[in-house]
């Protein structure tokens, strides 16, 4: 699931129960949005993978609220914890696909030699890049097409190095983050327009620190609730 990251700012953590909308769950690490400007909404409910408009913040525990009376002195509604901080930071893992915990996929397996460091085979336009095994390992770049880096690896590449990619970078724009189909980690080969979860920064690992498994994005929310809380 994403983790708690700490703030940007290094601020007091703020810490805050919403109730949850009726029939809706709520996980530990997925985003959490108000939905009382909804009329038909009772309380807080999650994002989507692309958008989280007007985001409270990711969840730390798990609520569950349901529309029908329980009948006892169990209340039907529930609150989930969340931390409030317009700056707070998320951990994420990148996976490869919509589905947890995939093991991120090399670009090629049949990487050819350059001499320049410019060429990876198999990289997509727009990819931040970075070298799995070989000399260029740990070394990041991005990618200014299909193949092609913006700048060279400092070392040659020899064929069959390996290199793995994800469509997000830190900043807004064209390459925020796409949560996978459990809003708690990142679809990091899903290319996107725009969304709601920007990225502070990348963690990339590689094959000496299990990069496949082992790489994050830090995110925030790009549309938060309270953003102007801190001026």
């Amino acid at each position: 699931m994403a983790e708690y990251y700490g703030n940007i700012s290094g601020n007091k953590t703020n810490v805050r129960k919403y109730a949850v909308d009726g029939g809706i769950t709520i996980d530990a690490g997925e985003p959490v949005i108000s939905g009382v400007d909804v009329a038909a909404n009772g309380g807080a409910t999650t994002a989507s993978t692309t958008a989280a408009a007007a985001m409270l913040g990711f969840a730390i525990d798990s609520a569950t609220s349901t529309d029908a009376q329980t009948g006892t002195a169990t209340d039907n509604v529930n609150s989930v914890t969340t931390i409030v901080n317009p700056d707070a930071l998320w951990r994420a893992l990148l996976s490869n696909d919509a589905s947890d915990s995939t093991a991120l996929v090399v670009c090629s397996a049949a990487q050819a030699a350059s001499t320049d460091g410019m060429t990876v085979t198999g990289c997509t336009d727009e990819a931040t890049v970075w070298g799995y095994t070989g000399r260029n390992s740990g070394k990041v770049r991005r990618a200014t097409g299909a193949a092609t880096l913006t700048v060279g690896m400092p070392h040659d590449i020899a064929a069959l190095d390996t290199f793995l990619e994800t469509l997000v970078a830190p900043g807004y724009g064209s390459q925020m983050a796409t949560l996978n189909t459990s809003l708690t980690q990142v679809a990091a080969r899903t290319a996107v327009a725009t969304t709601d979860y920007g990225v502070f920064e990348l963690l990339l690992r590689d094959s000496a620190n299990d990069g496949t498994t082992n790489s994050f994005a830090i995110l925030f929310a790009g549309d938060h609730a309270f953003k102007n809380a801190n001026s």
